[in-house]
């Protein structure tokens, strides 16, 4: 299977296969490949930086954990402490995990296996504690909200992925993303529901447009997962209710009703997010305070309570704006649209198409994602995000010229 296997590649599959099943597993892994890069770069003279696009989201890493830092250095907010940097360490020794990342002999076809295993693992776990304990909302050992997000964009990335084959593992792995809409649907998890449908739509229309073999087989996948999810919300009344309810909540934020929902507290969030910004758009109020900075100016008590125990907007834009202003905002859009522009090369020149577009996926995902939820303040969505874009870069780099 392996021509070569080392232990960097264990640590790197590894990291995957038990990102949701295990939960200290992965951390541990990615810290281990980033001291393997520090002992690569200082033992080997391995230079991270020999290929353009490993450079670019490299510095981009960097940069993004730069301008929340500064954000902390310049804020007044009591809400603000330089301990809360800690969640955003993945990006500042990305560099570092880059290199070891570098050093690993894995392929496309392997990476995705890993994934797949990653996918069967968690929703395994969910399935079982749904069955076992009848948990309300399974999740394993996550919150469900960042277990159905991770899931989520495993699943996109296996769809994405199918379109490198045209046998038995086109079917496999179109299987498993469905697998992971289920493990979302267990967890109970809204956000990431629309989050899957959405990249599945929009993944379709760009492989409609730009790959005519593959057209057929994308658009059997939007209708599979619609059908499921039609089922899924009138089988399941837990389901259907949290859907049901939406239009009656965004009512009651209309008549600015002292109560309190999901979807209520969003809206808020939003709102008062988008006043604390307009308030100090340049730093923002420093890094983790945009929630009690946004509650200040929320008009529903209610809500301004829930606002209140969060860290974060459930918004990863709008928190960027408001924890560290404009800047904050730029350095988000950065982590996208860099690593983004190389894979959209990539696919314009059709050199490892399945490379690219699988790139794509990633980072539709994470995008879509942003809008409900807030992605990375929390490790694991933060590193699953680096470790897997910066391997599909590396395979750029590896296998074509695109960057140099």
């Amino acid at each position: 299977m392996f021509q070569r296997i080392s232990f960097i590649d264990i640590l790197f599959l590894i990291t995957f296969v038990f990102l949701l099943a295990l939960k200290p597993v992965s951390l541990i892994t990615f810290y281990l490949l980033s001291i393997y890069g520090v002992y690569s770069m200082l033992h080997e003279k391995t230079n991270p930086f020999q290929n353009k696009p490993l450079r670019a989201f490299a510095w981009t890493s960097v940069l993004f954990f730069g301008i929340f830092a500064l954000s902390v250095v310049l804020s007044s907010s009591p809400y603000c402490h330089k301990e809360h940097l800690g969640r955003l360490i993945p990006f500042l020794v990305a560099p570092f995990v880059l290199t070891a990342i570098r050093k690993t002999n894995i392929s496309f076809h392997h990476f995705l296996l890993a994934i797949a295993g990653g996918v069967v693992t968690a929703v395994s776990i969910a399935g079982a504690e749904l069955l076992l304990l009848d948990s309300h909302r399974a999740s394993g050992m996550y919150n469900p909200n960042t277990f159905s997000d991770i899931l989520a964009v495993m699943g996109i990335l296996l769809l994405a992925g199918t379109l490198k084959y045209q046998n038995k593992y086109r079917l496999i792995f179109w299987m498993l993303s469905l697998l992971a809409f289920v493990g979302i649907i267990i967890a109970g998890s809204r956000g990431a529901m629309l989050t899957f449908i959405s990249a599945n739509f929009i993944l379709a229309v760009v492989v409609f447009l730009f790959d005519k073999e593959n057209r057929r087989f994308i658009a059997q996948s939007v209708i599979a997962v619609t059908i499921l999810f039609t089922f899924v919300i009138f089988a399941n009344s837990t389901i259907e209710q949290r859907f049901a309810h939406i239009d009656t909540e965004i009512a009651q934020w209309q008549q600015k009703q002292n109560k309190t929902s999901s979807v209520i507290d969003r809206i808020e969030m939003y709102r008062s997010g988008l006043i604390a910004f307009s308030k100090r758009p340049i730093w923002g109020y420093g890094y983790h305070a945009a929630a009690q900075e946004a509650a200040k100016v929320c008009l529903i008590p209610a809500a301004k309570k829930r606002i209140n125990r969060y860290w974060h907007l459930h918004n990863e834009y709008i928190s960027a704006l408001v924890n560290a202003g404009i800047f904050g905002w730029l350095a988000l859009m950065m982590l996208f649209l860099v690593p983004l522009y190389f894979f959209g090369n990539a696919y314009k020149s059709n050199h490892n198409k399945d490379i690219a577009i699988s790139g794509f996926a990633i980072i539709l995902t994470y995008m879509i994602s942003g809008i409900t939820h807030g992605e990375f303040g929390y490790g694991y969505e933060t590193l699953f995000f680096i470790m897997s874009i910066g391997f599909l870069l590396h395979l750029l780099s590896k296998e074509t010229n695109v960057g140099e």
